[in-house]
This record gives C-alpha cells, sequence and structure tokens, in this order.
C-alpha cells in the first residue's frame, strides 16, 4: 500500500483509545477516507452519496506478528439510511493474504430508532502482521459506522476498563469495572493498578482466574480535570493493557447553579450564558456518549422531553363522546417502560449531562384543548366507575344526587356531551382531574425507580384556559414530578401579566417543588416579530423569576426545520440574535447573578389571593370564570398588592389563615365546606371581595346560598339591561359583558350555549353600605362588617367587565397593534374604588414607587409589575415597566422584615449595577431610584446577599477593571475571564480568585491581543458586547456587562 496516497494513522493507544488492541506499536490505516473522524477517533463515519466508497478497508499492523484470538466490531445507525452489508477479514504475511473470515453483519430496514451492532471475527491461530478489514454496504448511498474496534491478543491476560460513564461530577465518586480475560490454564496473581496520568488512583491485589471475570473499582471525584486511566498489572504475565477514553470530571453542581437555557441550543447559545438544551427524543435514544458530547462540545446539559411506553393493544385507542375509535393512545390502558428505555434510565440515572427527563409532552393540548377531545375508552370508564364506587359507597347515594335509577356502579355512563349544570356533569369533570393526574402518577412511577437521581417533569401547556380544558389540576400532580415543568406562551389581552400570573397559581398549588417554564416565549400568533423587543423578555421574566421560578428554556434556538416558527426563534440563519435572543440572554445571565437569593429564598407573603373557582369552571360552559379570576388578579397587581391564586385544596389544607384578603371571581358555584371557612375566615378578621350571585350554589348546582348571611342583602335574580354604574365621583362607568370565549381554538367540546347576565338585582341588608349604585338607583356594590372582618360585595360581573374594558394611551407606541392586544390600562374607575375599599380596610401594599396620578395618561401605576423575594438576608425588590415612560428621580418605599444595610440597584436591562443612599426606619426602606426605565431589582441586605460585580475599560485596549463584591455568606473561590457574548472562545485567560465573605477586591483583565478581531462582531457588523464571566462554588456564575465606564451604558 502506498501510504502517500491514503489516509494513514499510526497511533499508540493512549492517542486512540477506542482502537481496542493493547500494545502501542498498533497501527490503524483506512482505504479510501472516511467523510468525517477518524479511526483513531471512533466513530468513523463514512456518508452516501454519489463519489462515495462502497467499501471502506481498514488495516491493523501488529509488530512481529503476535497471533490474536478475536477482532471485535461495534457498529450504531440512527436511522434507516445507516447499514453494513457485510465483513471480511484478511491476514497479510510476506506479500500474501489469506482469507480468514467472512460474515455479513447487517442492514437497517425500516425501523428508525437507534440501535448497536456488533460481530465477532476469529482469526484463527496464526500470527499475521497485517489484518485488513473490509466493511461492505448494500449501494454506496447509505451511511456506514465504525463506533469500535477491539483486538484481543492470544497469549496476553486482557484487560478492558470499562467506566461506568466517561462524565462524573466532582465531590462524586469515579466508578466502573475491569474486565479481565486470563487466555492460561492456571490463575494468574498481580496488582492491578489503574492510572490518570501518572497517578495511581485505585489499586487491588488480584488472583485472576481462567477464562474471563470483572472487578469492581471506584475512587473519589476529587477535582475538575480531563484524563484517561490506563490499567498497570504487576506480575510476571504479559498484558493486553489499553487507556480508556477521555473521561471528565465536571465542577460540582452548585445550590446556586440556574437552570437557564433554549429550546435546541448550540455552542453559541452557551456562549451566551446558557446551562441547558432543551430537545425532544425519545429517552431510549439517549447515552452516555450523547450526553458527553454535548458537554463536550456545546458546554450544555440536556432536558430530554419524550418517553414511549410501551402499551396494551386491547382498547389501546381513545374513544370520543360519539364513540369513534381515535388514532391517540388511551389514557389508562395498561402501559409498561421498555426494557431498553428502564436500561438507559438505569445507566443514565444521576448523569452531569442529563438535566431531566420530561415526559408526556404537552399533554392534552393537540387532543382536548385543540380538538375538543374526551377519552370515552373501556380503561378510562372502568376507572370512572371506580371512582365514582369509592367517593359514594353507596349507589343510592348516587342515584338520590343524579335523579337516577342505577343498579350498581358498572351500568354508570359519564355524560357525553354539557346540557347544563348538574352533579353528574360536575363529578365527569371532577373525574377528569382525576384522571389526568393518576396517568401522570402512573407515568412517575414507571420511571423513577431507574431515576432515583435524576429530577423527572410532566409537561402540561401554560395554566388556565388550558390548564382547565386539558383538566390538569397542579395539585393533584405534585405527586407526580420531582419539578413541575409546564410550556407557557403569553398571548391573551394581559398577557404581559402570564408568567407572573402562572407563578402566583402554580407556586400555591405543588408544594415545594421547584418550577420551570419547559418552553416560553412571547405568542407569535398575536406578537409579530418587528413588534418585539429584547426589554419585552426581561418585562416577561424577570417578575418570574422573583415569583419563584427556577428554570426557564426559551423556544427557540435557530432551527432550519423551525420555518413556521421563526417568530420564535432567538438566533437567526445567520448567527445573529433577534430581539427577544438578545434580552433571553440577559435574562439568562441576571438569573445566574442573582441565584444565590433566588435559589436559596422564597416569594415574601402575598397580601391577598384570588380564588381559581374550579367548581364554577366545571359547571359554566364558557371561559367566563376563567376571565374573571384574570380580571381579580389583573385589578390587585396594577393596585400593587401581591397576590397569590389558590383553591380549593388550599382552603382546605387551612392556608386561607396566611392572606389578610380573599377575592372570589364568578364563584356561583362553591363546594359547602369552602364556603364554611371562607364564612370563618372573614369573621376572624379576613376581608372578603366577591361578586356576582356568589356561593349561589353547591358543585353540583344544588341552590344552597351559602354565603348571603356573609354577603348581606338578597337576591332579587339577575339582569342583562345595566350597563353601567356610578361609584362617589365616577358617573357612568361602563359595565362589560363577561367574556364567554377567547382561546385561539375554543372548547368544542363545552359550546357557549348559556350567556352569562351581567348584573344582578339585590335588595342590601339594613347594615350595608352601598358604595356603587346601577342607572335605577339599586346597589351595584355593598359593604358590610362581618364579625371581626369586612365584605365587599358587587351585584355585577365586575372582574370579567374590567378585564374586557380597553383603553390604550395616546403615548403609546403603535396603541392598534402592540397596545390592544397586549397592555390595556382598564378603567381608572374599578381601580379606584376597590383601592377606596382597600384603603378603609388599612391594607396598603407592601411596595411603594410613587407612580400614580390623576391623569390616565400619565399614571404610570397600572403599568407596574412589583415583585418581592428574598431570604434570612437579603430581598430583592422588583420593578418591571411596562409602561411608556421612563421616569427619574422616582421615589421609592418598601417593607422590610429586617434592618437594611447594603442597597443596591440593577437596571437589567442596561446591565448596570449601582449602589443607592436609603433610609430603613420602622420595617420602612425608603429611597430615590435614580432612572425607572423598563426593569430594575433593588438589592437590599441586612448581611448577605449573591456574588456581584461592576466592570469597565476606560478605553480601547486597556485593561478591563472588576470590581468584584462577594455578599455571599461563605467564602468565594473561582475564576474571572473577559468574554465576547456568543463566541465560545475566550477573550482573555482565567484569573483565579478567592474572596471572604464580605470582602470586595479590584482585578484587571487582560484582552487577548490575538484575539481574532472578525469575532468582535455579529455577521451584520454590530460589535458584540463584552461580559466578564464569575466562575465560583463549582459551576454557578455571575456576570458583569463590560461598560466604557463604570457609568456607562454602551460596551466596549
Amino acid at each position: 500500500m502506498n501510504l502517500l496516497k491514503h489516509w494513514l494513522v499510526l497511533a499508540a493507544l493512549a492517542a486512540a483509545p477506542l482502537l481496542r488492541g493493547g500494545d502501542g506499536n498498533i497501527g490503524v490505516s483506512a482505504l479510501p477516507a472516511p467523510d468525517t473522524g477518524t479511526v483513531s477517533e471512533l466513530p468513523a463515519i463514512w456518508k452516501g452519496g454519489e463519489g462515495r466508497p462502497s467499501t471502506v478497508t481498514l488495516t491493523i499492523r501488529i509488530p512481529g506478528g503476535e497471533p490474536l484470538s478475536e477482532i471485535a466490531l461495534k457498529s450504531r445507525s440512527i436511522n434507516r439510511w445507516w447499514a453494513i452489508s457485510g465483513v471480511t477479514l484478511e491476514g497479510v504475511r510476506d506479500g500474501k493474504t489469506v482469507k480468514l473470515a467472512a460474515k455479513p453483519w447487517f442492514v437497517r430496514g425500516e425501523d428508525d430508532t437507534p440501535k448497536v451492532f456488533a460481530i465477532k471475527l476469529n482469526p484463527g491461530a496464526e500470527g499475521f502482521s497485517e489484518y485488513r478489514l473490509s466493511l461492505r454496504r448494500p449501494h454506496g448511498f447509505l451511511h456506514m459506522e465504525l463506533s469500535e474496534l477491539n483486538v484481543v491478543f492470544a497469549g496476553r491476560l486482557q484487560t478492558e476498563i470499562r467506566p461506568e460513564r466517561t462524565l462524573f461530577r466532582a465531590g462524586g465518586t469515579v466508578s466502573g469495572t475491569v474486565k479481565l480475560n486470563n487466555p492460561f490454564p492456571s490463575p494468574v496473581s498481580g496488582r492491578l493498578k489503574l492510572f490518570a496520568g501518572e497517578t495511581c488512583v485505585w489499586e487491588s491485589a488480584l488472583a485472576v482466574p481462567p477464562g474471563e471475570s470483572e472487578s469492581v473499582w471506584s475512587f473519589p471525584a476529587a477535582k475538575p480535570e480531563t484524563f484517561r486511566l490506563t490499567p498497570r498489572f504487576e506480575s510476571d504475565a504479559k498484558l493486553a493493557a489499553r487507556s480508556t477514553g477521555e473521561l471528565r470530571i465536571l465542577p460540582k453542581r452548585s445550590r446556586y447553579r440556574m437552570s437557564v437555557g433554549t429550546a435546541h441550543g448550540s455552542a453559541q447559545s452557551a456562549a451566551l450564558g446558557f446551562t441547558v438544551r432543551h430537545d425532544w427524543s425519545d429517552a431510549s435514544g439517549l447515552s452516555d456518549r450523547v450526553l458527553s458530547s454535548i458537554v463536550r462540545e456545546q458546554s450544555l446539559s440536556r432536558s430530554n422531553c419524550g418517553v414511549t411506553f410501551e402499551t396494551a393493544e386491547d382498547g389501546r385507542y381513545m374513544v370520543n363522546a360519539d364513540g369513534e375509535t381515535l388514532k391517540n393512545i388511551a389514557m389508562h390502558v395498561p402501559r409498561r417502560l421498555g426494557a431498553e428505555t428502564a436500561g438507559v434510565f438505569d445507566e443514565l440515572n444521576g448523569h452531569p449531562g442529563l438535566e431531566e427527563i420530561v415526559y408526556y409532552n404537552e399533554h392534552g393540548y393537540h387532543t382536548w384543548h385543540v380538538r375538543g377531545l374526551a377519552d370515552y375508552s373501556k380503561h378510562t370508564l372502568r376507572l370512572y366507575r371506580d371512582w365514582l364506587k369509592e367517593r359514594y359507597r353507596d349507589i343510592s347515594a348516587l342515584n338520590r344526587l343524579y335523579g337516577t335509577n342505577c343498579r350498581d356502579f358498572s351500568g354508570i355512563e359519564p355524560p357525553r356531551k354539557f346540557t347544563g349544570p348538574s352533579a353528574a356533569w360536575f363529578d365527569w369533570m371532577e373525574f377528569r382531574r382525576y384522571s389526568v393526574a393518576q396517568y401522570f402518577r402512573e407515568a412517575y412511577s414507571l420511571i423513577k425507580p431507574h431515576l432515583p437521581d435524576t429530577p423527572i417533569t410532566p409537561k402540561p401547556i401554560n395554566f388556565d384556559y388550558y390548564a382547565v380544558s386539558t383538566a390538569a389540576d397542579p395539585w393533584l400532580l405534585r405527586d407526580a414530578c420531582d419539578v413541575y415543568g409546564y410550556d407557557i406562551y403569553p398571548f391573551q389581552r394581559e398577557g404581559y401579566l402570564d408568567p407572573a400570573m402562572s407563578l402566583d397559581f402554580h407556586r400555591t398549588q405543588v408544594g415545594e417543588r421547584p418550577l420551570k417554564f419547559l418552553e416560553s416565549n412571547f405568542e407569535f400568533r398575536r406578537v409579530n416579530q418587528t413588534e418585539k423587543s429584547s426589554a419585552d423578555m426581561h418585562l416577561l421574566y424577570m417578575p418570574a423569576f422573583l415569583r419563584g421560578l427556577k428554570g426557564v428554556y426559551f423556544y427557540c434556538w435557530h432551527q432550519a426545520w423551525t420555518q413556521n416558527h421563526r417568530g420564535f426563534w432567538l438566533c437567526g440563519p445567520d448567527g445573529v440574535l433577534t430581539p427577544q435572543g438578545r434580552g433571553a440572554a440577559q435574562v439568562a445571565k441576571t438569573a445566574q447573578t442573582l441565584a444565590p437569593v433566588l435559589m436559596t429564598g422564597r416569594v415574601l407573603p402575598a397580601t391577598a389571593a384570588v380564588y381559581f373557582p374550579w367548581e364554577e369552571i366545571s359547571q359554566t360552559p364558557n371561559v367566563a370564570p376563567i376571565s374573571a379570576m384574570r380580571g381579580a388578579y389583573k385589578l390587585m397587581t396594577q393596585l400593587h398588592y401581591p397576590t397569590d391564586i389558590i383553591s380549593h385544596h388550599n382552603i382546605a389544607a387551612g392556608e386561607l389563615t396566611r392572606y389578610r384578603v380573599l377575592l372570589l371571581p364568578l364563584s356561583r358555584h362553591l363546594r359547602p365546606e369552602t364556603a364554611q371557612r371562607i364564612a370563618e375566615f372573614v369573621r376572624a378578621g379576613g376581608i372578603l371581595i366577591a361578586e356576582y350571585q356568589a356561593g349561589r350554589f353547591d358543585q353540583f348546582h344544588r341552590e344552597t346560598d351559602s354565603l348571603r348571611g356573609l354577603l348581606g342583602g338578597k337576591s332579587l335574580g339577575t339582569t342583562d339591561a345595566f350597563k353601567s354604574f356610578d361609584a362617589g365621583d365616577d358617573k357612568g362607568i361602563r359595565l362589560y359583558a363577561p367574556i364567554t370565549k377567547e382561546t385561539p381554538f375554543g372548547w368544542r367540546h363545552r359550546p357557549n350555549v348559556e350567556p352569562i347576565d351581567r348584573a344582578e338585582r339585590i335588595a342590601a341588608a339594613a347594615d350595608a353600605e352601598i358604595p356603587a349604585r346601577f342607572p335605577d338607583g339599586s346597589p351595584a356594590a355593598i359593604e358590610r362588617t362581618a364579625g371581626r372582618g369586612r365584605v365587599l360585595y358587587f351585584a355585577a360581573t365586575f372582574f370579567n367587565s374590567y378585564r374586557n374594558y380597553f383603553y390604550t394611551l395616546n403615548t403609546l407606541p403603535n396603541p392598534a397593534t402592540r397596545g390592544n392586544e397586549i397592555i390595556n390600562v382598564g378603567d381608572p374607575a374599578y381601580r379606584r374604588l376597590l383601592r377606596a375599599f382597600l384603603d378603609r380596610c388599612e391594607v396598603r401594599p407592601p411596595m411603594r414607587p410613587a407612580l400614580g396620578s390623576d391623569d390616565v395618561e400619565t399614571d404610570d401605576s397600572p403599568f407596574q409589575i412589583l415583585s418581592r423575594f428574598g431570604n434570612a438576608e437579603c430581598i430583592l425588590f422588583g420593578i418591571a415597566n411596562w409602561g411608556p415612560h421612563e421616569r427619574h428621580a422616582v421615589a421609592f418605599e418598601a417593607d422590610v422584615p429586617f434592618e437594611i444595610r447594603r442597597l443596591f440597584v440593577m437596571d437589567t436591562v442596561r446591565e448596570t449595577l449601582k449602589e443607592l443612599p436609603f433610609r430603613c426606619e420602622k420595617g420602612v426602606l425608603s429611597t430615590t431610584l435614580p432612572q425607572l426605565g423598563k426593569s430594575l431589582v433593588l438589592i437590599a441586605m441586612r448581611n448577605a446577599g449573591p456574588l456581584l460585580a461592576v466592570a469597565s475599560q476606560p478605553g480601547e485596549g486597556k485593561p478591563v477593571a472588576v470590581r468584584v463584591m462577594n455578599f455571599l455568606p461563605e467564602q468565594a473561590a473561582g475564576t474571572l475571564q473577559l468574554r465576547v457574548d456568543g463566541i465560545p472562545a475566550p477573550l482573555s485567560e482565567p484569573l483565579a480568585f478567592t474572596l471572604s465573605p464580605g470582602e470586595e477586591k479590584c482585578f484587571e483583565l487582560e484582552p487577548d491581543r490575538g484575539f481574532d478581531a472578525a469575532l468582535l462582531r455579529d455577521k451584520r457588523g454590530e460589535r458584540l458586547p463584552w461580559y466578564v464571566w464569575i466562575t465560583y462554588d463549582g459551576d454557578a456564575r455571575a456576570f458583569a456587562r463590560v461598560h466604557a465606564n463604570p457609568e456607562g451604558l454602551s460596551a466596549p
């Protein structure tokens, strides 16, 4: 063979670990050249296509012609277009070729799932100085891959080191097995040692029996490093020693590490500060190799969405209300986790490259929500009847409630469509929520035994409308996950509130489960790409992090196949970030910088709670209850009262006493036990704000009027005649009809058959005050004392009407599009009415920026989303400003639970950090905000807080000055490094630092003068920002934007 004409690799095994030989002089060459990879760095891939070889020959050279006992090959296929149809082995001695073995191998067929194939060839008893392996494929258009090549010597003790995986975490254990093959008839004794470089990391005395045996080894993963393991056997026997592939110990996982990522991802997204890529693929295709390559090549961990369960054939598919069998898998058909998937999970449990496993992508969205389907298959019906039997015990009890005459539970049929409120319909809705929870719990119970050390989460979509139409009750799902993740795409009238609102709901429902957005971005159907700005991402997601969000994966990093989703792209096809991509990257850096507080604290207690009306939702054939809930939350948020959203579960658990105020939006149906607890709450000093026939029926639509004695007055029926009301000096306040249809697809299984009147005629009790009246003088609202508490009752669909009111400011940019679709101010008269009542009850917001005005055009207060989050030493106050105005010198005060000693303000959009003067007296923090742009976070500390830094470059080519302030409660040790945003190659060498708690120190970072100047700008010529990356406590990070000077706003 003319080596000058053909591709050749002669490699020692230390450099060619996957060529399994055992002698440093073994060489391998390939003819013709592979398309990608080399045989010394398997896998070697030969792609199909015109001009590509149909046969590839590998040459193995054995100095001295030592006999071999086996040559083993492995190949992997990722789809049906990968095939090896045959293998031939020949030996060469003295220029003569001897055919030794020939075997067919595999052809892929039609199965697209990844698979591994192996074949062993017997080279015979003779030794050859050269072996030739020929791999063939059926035709040159298919692909071929060689993933592993093992050479076994006949007269040596064989050792093969098998690490458990190739990635480990510092503070853990590096472990695996060593496989030994003794070809001699007697045991071989000696001392086996494993070396990482020149350091012995494990050793053991062994007596290796004839044939194959195995020993377990392990040693501490002391520090981050990359190495290969090489065995040495101290014995008279000759050893075929083979090093492992590259092993890597990652830094320990910090308790401050934040999961921020993108759907899909790349090395560029990692270089923007993201830590995770979220991908969709069946989990059975995951492997250490897949995860390790992502960590090695992209510096990201992987969140994987997709678990396929094996299901029984009998009753496998959903049946709709009309009895038609569908193509969707029924929820309660018997299922199991396949052996292959279970094995993959067993191997990957606790893998540092696996962020979490996500099962059931967007459950119910494409079946129940979009297509209006519910499952009536035999397995679901059996569960339904068992559920009823458990609930009622005696069929006579059910018959009395339903007005039926069933002989036993086996004869009960669920309702097929909504024909009006009824006990049977409520139970069917309640069962569906139970059914979904059982479906999720079963999946979790099948997966968790195999992944005890890896987080598992379901993936419902959004909340409110979607939670209802897909029957996902988060309270019931808390036992079906380790992390509660869901998808959310803000797009409704007050879409700007959606992330915050969803957190204030889910946080109260899932207990201590961490919350993540597994997919999120502005909803492109409603907001065109050109209307999005980088600041929008701060406005959406900073309030979410300050409401307990522990991670977000932005949808989506650029993928060529997602053309229809280009309005979501974070990165264009030219590699340039879109506006929301730039904003998402800034939010990711900010969240990680604040993580020492965000990951150790909690949302400060809310003043108020809005009731999530599951009972009304079940019995109302339109979206009015959810719309009312959104209106109530919007009102309280615009009045700056921190507000949770709670359900009957919370009230049954005794959690209502946590709040001063409870709002009951459109709750005509209410469980008697819930109504009783509400009455007890008010009489003990609580404040109730209710509306429109609250508590008139129980959940089964039996008239109970359970709250009438609390509300005061008598209902005289409903009317749609009143179109306005008066309150004090506000006259002719518009009263809008309830919103009954709003989702993109509607609720096709719940047609709007019963519109809701907008008002109720009431006769007020003698002790009631009347703060608002309808045009005929009858009460539009009544206010009264009940026990030690206070009640405000609106005789109208008040919260729905407020939400349905549109007023966009003249000063808003492009109000016809952005204003109407995303932000509307709402009628200030509603806010004045509610604020006056809360003032009379001496309830004031805990955060009070001076932004209010009597002029609706200059009143910025409704545009602010205020947030409070903290731990025992630090409070984060967030101000997200959706309004059109930027204010200066804004007075600000907030209630604080401890004395504040340091106060900083972080502008997350401008990426600046400044210390502020302040006063802290009698539990009130007071300061002046120099500038209120779009997104601020005030960092108020007693004795501890996050690791903070500011960075500036006073002139072109000069060192970057960095001031690092360690407010952590412990020592901070790590590195500082200068980086160009989105460029994987660093701009400076890492600089080690160590800071004691409370210590501040200045450093200088010298930019690499040899850095490619072309990388300083994006493909459109825009200069890329610079950041100082601060890595500490293992893999925790903080960031500082490099400005032209300490007070500047531009990158160098």
